[in-house]
């Protein structure tokens, strides 16, 4: 064969493949219509970002666009909206009427989340369903329905600390990151308005104090005054049509610890002392060897003592916190009522009189101590200091083993026995 003919051959072969090619593009790019379509009214419609507790109004248009009503509006139809969170899991169904043809309706979350709306089927007055799966016109490959989506954000400030000192004496420095906190990285366009993730501008105070933004956007710094081993900061964020946001932090105050160290050490080391001296006091005194438990009264109220000075701190806790713009004001209260309650179940557990009201008297500190914190704390999203709470609960409980088992105790410490 020449290469006259090869060439001719090739030239062939090449026209053929280019047929074959041509014909799968052909049939890969081919359009499909939809004689029904329902998308978001304008661009600014698609997309919508806000902050939680705000109203969010929605607007769609229906329309024709094909066949021989095409680019005309569907009139009082109705369609169903699915509701979609970001993991593609509905939440929520709509039923909305298209009015005009241009519809609205409102909605609103409490929390910081995306949601997708996308109008899934359309009911005309005449009661026929356009669905999107439904080939109408196989000639012109012309399906029912298509539409396109409408995704709200409602999102809210995220407060981070970023550094903190604390090596001052009665004083604490922080400086703390404010965000949005649905936003990525790089921000968010929405329509021709680009949203950075970083808050700048922002009226930020940190324990009632205005907090200074740097030269850092976003990053914000105030200190503030506590006196207890345990420093408590509450960060306010708020801005104009944004819902103001509190989150507070908790953190060792590294100067303030080694002298609540040494008060808690000497307490414990003359409180045991106490209790040591009284039983081998009471081993050489005791007029009535015959009665058991003597000295269980003392116990109760050397444990009672504790307690309420738990409740005692908790209360001084709770009117700092007040104090720098917390609402602990009920734990302030309780602190200082719970207090009071313990010394009244000392004094009556000493004199071995009125068991029941001791009885009552423990029980405040210990309600207060484990579920008036736990309470006040998790208001915050606070960590429970369970290393303070379950000592108090179980000297709450070895305090009331005491004095429950004092029956006869009490009963011989008067004239008359106690009821």
């Amino acid at each position: 064969m020449n290469a006259k003919s090869l060439l001719l051959l090739a030239f062939i072969g090449a026209l053929l493949i280019l047929t074959l090619f041509a014909g799968c593009v052909s049939a890969q790019t081919q359009q499909n219509n939809f004689y029904v379509t329902v998308k978001p009214a304008s661009i600014s419609d698609a997309l919508i970002y806000m902050s939680v507790g705000k109203n969010a109004t929605l607007s769609f248009q229906a329309l024709w666009t094909y066949g021989p009503d095409e680019n005309k509006s569907i009139q009082n139809a109705t369609v169903i909206i699915q509701i979609s969170n970001a993991n593609g899991k509905v939440v929520e169904m709509l039923s909305e009427n298209t009015l005009s043809g241009t519809f609205s309706f409102n909605y609103t979350s409490s929390n910081p989340e995306a949601l997708t709306f996308t109008p899934t089927e359309l009911t005309t007055q005449d009661g026929r369903i356009w669905g999107p799966t439904k080939l109408i016109d196989s000639a012109n490959n012309a399906y029912g329905f298509t539409s396109s989506p409408a995704q709200v954000w409602w999102d809210t400030f995220h407060t981070s600390m970023v550094s903190r000192d604390t090596g001052t004496f009665g004083k604490v420095a922080v400086s703390v990151n404010v965000t949005y906190q649905l936003l990525p990285e790089d921000g968010l366009q929405v329509g021709t308005v680009h949203v950075s993730k970083t808050v700048s501008g922002a009226n930020v105070t940190i324990n009632g104090v205005k907090a200074q933004e740097t030269q850092t956007p976003g990053i914000y710094s105030a200190s503030s005054s506590t006196w207890l081993p345990t420093a408590y900061l509450k960060v306010d964020v708020a801005k104009d049509g944004w819902t103001t946001t509190h989150t507070a932090f908790s953190f060792t105050q590294e100067a303030n610890t080694p002298i609540w160290t040494y008060s808690v050490a000497t307490a414990s080391v003359l409180g045991f002392a106490i209790i040591l001296l009284q039983f081998f006091m009471s081993k050489k005194t005791s007029k009535q060897p015959s009665l058991k438990h003597s000295n269980y009264p003392f116990y109760g109220a050397v444990l009672l003592a504790v307690t309420s000075i738990m409740s005692l701190y908790w209360g001084i806790v709770g009117l700092e916190a007040t104090l720098h713009s917390f609402d602990w004001i009920l734990l302030a209260s309780l602190g200082i009522v719970s207090f009071a309650c313990g010394l009244l179940g000392i004094v009556t557990a000493l004199q071995k009189k009125r068991q029941a009201l001791a009885i009552f008297a423990l029980v405040v500190p210990l309600f207060m101590n484990v579920v008036g914190v736990k309470s006040s704390l998790d208001m915050y999203g606070l960590a429970n200091p369970w290393l303070i709470i379950l000592p108090s609960l179980v000297l709450s409980i070895l305090s009331g083993y005491f004095i429950s088992n004092s029956d006869k105790i009490f009963k011989n410490s008067g004239k008359k026995p106690e009821v």
